[in-house]
């Protein structure tokens, strides 16, 4: 199974190359690249999954994407995305399950209320559940149920989206 992160940041040239030269002599590297990444981690690899151009909003560029390219590898099956919680958009979520073939894990915003749970069963003893609070599914205001699990690290209470 592959296991993504995305990131969005700039990135420098690597320390190592040789800087582009400009007209008048001077040496200097290149703008960085912006965008989002996907980071396989079990590889540690990284691959621009969309450039963006300056202040343009991360999840503008990412949203339009065919499913495909979020793939780490054309036609892969069970891979699972990490994203940043600002992402929580109900449609991709389910549009990344059904059409895209992943899933995307995300920690909700504070903001992000549920309507109504129904409580899950889980093993409390299981060491793998270290730190779950409680596992359910929830709906919210757009259509769909997805399940929200809450955990607890450094004191710090986690809730992550999964549909």
């Amino acid at each position: 199974m592959d296991l993504l992160a995305w990131e969005g940041h700039d990135v420098q040239r690597a320390t190592h190359e040789t800087k582009a030269g400009l007209s008048d002599g001077r040496r200097e590297a290149p703008d960085p690249t912006t965008g989002i990444f996907l980071r396989h981690l079990k590889t540690r690899a990284a691959r621009v999954l969309a450039p963006t151009e300056g202040h343009q909003p991360e999840w503008s560029a990412v949203k339009p994407r065919p499913g495909e390219e979020f793939l780490w590898c054309p036609g892969a099956k069970r891979t699972i995305q990490l994203i940043d919680p600002v992402a929580v958009d109900f449609a991709f979520l389910r549009g990344a399950k059904y059409k895209g073939r992943f899933r995307v894990i995300t920690r909700t915003k504070q903001n992000l209320l549920v309507r109504e749970s129904q409580p899950l069963a889980w093993e409390k003893q299981d060491q793998r559940n270290d730190g779950v609070l409680s596992d359910e599914r929830g709906r919210y205001s757009d259509p769909g149920e997805f399940r929200v699990i809450r955990g607890s690290r450094n004191g710090r209470a986690l809730r992550i989206l999964d549909d």
